[in-house]
């Protein structure tokens, strides 16, 4: 038994004719209070894909006798690929790339709209790389194929389906949780190991607790009144502590640091660099003896990862400074940017480390808590009852510059400087703890079914179209390529009363409960279910018919907006909609098994102390379940998404209106 935490697919980008691996780092249930050791299994073999929607101009018998090898040769011309088999000449002259994958006819329904016909004629497409994918998905899409008299034009789904999703929903495996495999090494035949790697669905055991290691480094600025910037040549990294979650500590650092053991913890140790290359690269090599399967801090993301990286470049070190994985190998630097209106803008630099997870603590605690600021001390302050020494940041500056200039006292304020630097690092532990952080990622994780570093490193979508994938992949629905159609425009949101100023005594709150969730269910508003108006064919006794009358800065709006609240687009007529009774839809059915998931994790916690393991791992859990389900609905009104679906979110937020305005006259009455 085995804790998955983290996969990382793996594939030679400079070798066209490569394969994409699977390492599935895992944690081994620890023993006698000793540390969980890391294991790691290899999975060859797995190939990513994408379907090619085949027209229905043929009949079932047409493209299982003839048409499919016709259109398996003219795709293949198309993406300029060859079989191994072909004459490697031929291919060379069409300037064709190897292709090792596979073709398997199938038939899936369709996730958009009620649909005419229930089964749709698919090709799937199975290709040795992810590169080669995203390669021949943009040779193909949208392009011109004739076979025989026919001709059309292509359209593929599900190309924008993570490999790591289509590998754990192909293996029915976690993306962090308990799985079985007796193997180091295990082999993938079309796309199926079910006999050597399995999940444990029952096992309800706490994750085995990491190790982490957090990461704070101290920077010099030539301009005291100025932050430093790393393209300046005298601004460099002196300082770097790194801080084991078992309770070491290790100072690297640039310039003497005298009496620094006596101001600090005992098992802290110092470690001195003649200069700022031979300190950026003993970080590396200190990350690696360290051993963490968690590398976190402090916005390291947004300061110390891109901080290092640009100082390690000017050494010409940045190849040695990304050695830190398990494996040794370089790794590359990933820039994360997105911008949502939760969000706002979204800029994440580091390295993919293989075989550990990075963890910036900044953006999950400003997404999660609200605070007037969110520097280290006013977090600390708030959870833990702890603050930091008083050190500004021309206090950090001086001290390096004393060492810059021989000053003897210069050791004295070094030290200083360096307990300030091992303290921040050890308040990302303590709060990291405090706020259980590994539960929580790991309850999210698993419930959402992405990967830990997507929680954090991505938004809300990715998070709901995994879900959905999951959902359909097991009921044989195929996951569209959205319509035109359901791209969001402006609409009209929640009812929001204007307060009236004042000071009110024995206020009692009202709140609905899960607002959202529950009209979806209780409407069936789904991908699946809206009847599209040329079906005129299904009655309205069958639909939920949702309509409203729409009036925005139109001639009959009779608001009087200020510029704060003036909604910046107009909308004047009347909206209709029908979506089926039964059976009920994809994110409806989501929705319900998470409702019902939460409710059943919440009455197992009555069963624990709240001060025990069990109880946080299973308070994590039905928080899980309960921003899952209210994340449902934001995916549907984007302009830009996996999944958008205006008139679901119209008519989500039409309903919600009504139910505010009915609840506010009983209320009133």
């Amino acid at each position: 038994m085995k804790y998955l935490y983290h996969i990382d697919p793996v594939e030679d980008k400079d070798d066209p004719e490569g394969s994409l691996d699977m390492h599935l780092h895992t944690l081994l249930p620890p023993e006698d209070g000793a540390e969980a050791q890391r294991a790691c299994i290899v999975v060859h073999g797995y190939q990513p894909f994408f379907y090619v929607e085949l027209p229905s101009v043929f009949t079932a018998e047409e493209w299982r006798r003839v048409r499919v090898n016709e259109l398996r040769a003219k795709l293949l011309e198309m993406a300029r690929l060859h079989e191994c088999t072909d004459d490697p000449c031929m291919a060379c002259a069409r300037q064709s790339q190897p292709w090792r994958g596979t073709f398997r006819p199938v038939w899936k329904k369709k996730l958009y709209h009620v649909q005419r016909r229930t089964w749709h004629a698919m090709l799937q497409m199975c290709f040795p790389t992810q590169q080669q994918r995203r390669m021949v998905f943009y040779r193909l899409h949208d392009k011109v194929v004739r076979v025989g008299m026919q001709k059309w034009t292509l359209t593929l789904h599900e190309a924008e389906a993570p490999p790591i999703l289509q590998f754990c929903t192909d293996l029915a495996l976690p993306t962090t949780g308990w799985i079985e495999c007796a193997h180091t090494h295990v082999e993938v035949r079309n796309n199926s190991a079910s006999d050597q790697i399995r999940a444990l669905p029952g096992q309800d055991a706490s994750p085995p607790p990491p190790v982490l290691v957090a990461v704070d480094i101290e920077v010099y600025s030539h301009n005291e009144k100025r932050m430093p910037t790393a393209d300046h040549d005298e601004d460099a990294v002196f300082q770097i502590a790194l801080v084991r979650s078992t309770g070491e500590g290790r100072l690297l650092h640039v310039g003497p640091c005298r009496d620094a053991n006596a101001s600090t913890e005992q098992n802290d140790r110092f470690f001195e660099f003649p200069d700022e290359r031979a300190l950026l690269l003993g970080f590396a090599a200190h990350v690696r003896d360290m051993g963490p399967h968690v590398l976190c801090g402090y916005n390291i993301f947004g300061f110390d990862f891109p901080y290092l990286m640009a100082r390690a470049k000017r050494w010409g070190v940045d190849h040695q400074i990304a050695r830190l994985g398990w494996s040794g190998h370089v790794c590359p630097v990933k820039e994360v940017q997105w911008s949502s209106s939760a969000y706002r803008n979204q800029h994440f630099t580091l390295w993919q480390i293989d075989g550990r997870i990075s963890l910036d603590l900044l953006p999950i605690v400003r997404r999660d808590y609200k605070f007037s600021n969110y520097r280290l001390k006013t977090v600390a302050t708030a959870f833990l009852g702890q603050t930091k020494d008083p050190v500004t940041p021309q206090d950090i500056f001086r001290a390096y510059r004393k060492h810059l200039q021989g000053d003897a006292t210069a050791a004295d304020d070094l030290a200083v400087i360096g307990r300030y630097c091992i303290q921040d690092a050890r308040l990302v532990l303590r709060l990291c703890d405090k706020l259980n952080q590994w539960i929580g990622l790991c309850e999210m994780a698993r419930i959402c079914r992405v990967a830990i570093p997507t929680l954090f490193l991505q938004g809300q979508q990715i998070k709901v179209y995994s879900q959905i994938y999951h959902h359909c992949h097991a009921h044989d629905i195929l996951v569209q390529t959205p319509p035109s159609e359901n791209r969001a425009t402006k609409y009209a949101g929640a009812t929001v009363f204007p307060p009236k100023p004042g000071i009110y005594d024995n206020v009692v709150p009202f709140d609905f409960a899960s607002l959202y969730p529950t009209t979806i269910i209780a409407y069936n508003i789904d991908y699946s279910t809206i009847v599209p108006p040329s079906r005129t064919d299904i009655s309205d006794d069958a639909c939920h018919v949702i309509q409203w009358e729409e009036h925005t800065c139109c001639a009959h709006d009779t608001t009087a907006y200020t510029p704060a609240t003036h909604p910046g687009y107009t909308k004047c007529g009347w909206h209709r909609f029908r979506f089926l009774k039964s059976p009920r839809g994809v994110v409806p059915t989501l929705l319900q098994t998470l409702l019902d998931a939460r409710a059943q994790t919440k009455k197992q916690m009555k069963a624990h102390g709240k001060d025990t393991t069990a109880y946080q791992v299973l308070d994590k859990r039905q928080l899980a379940y309960k921003v899952s389900a209210n994340s449902m609905y934001g995916a549907m009104g984007v302009q830009k998404g996996f999944l958008p679906f205006l008139p679901g979110a119209m008519c989500i937020t039409a309903k919600g209106r009504e139910s505010i305005q009915c609840a506010s006259k009983l209320v009133q009455s």
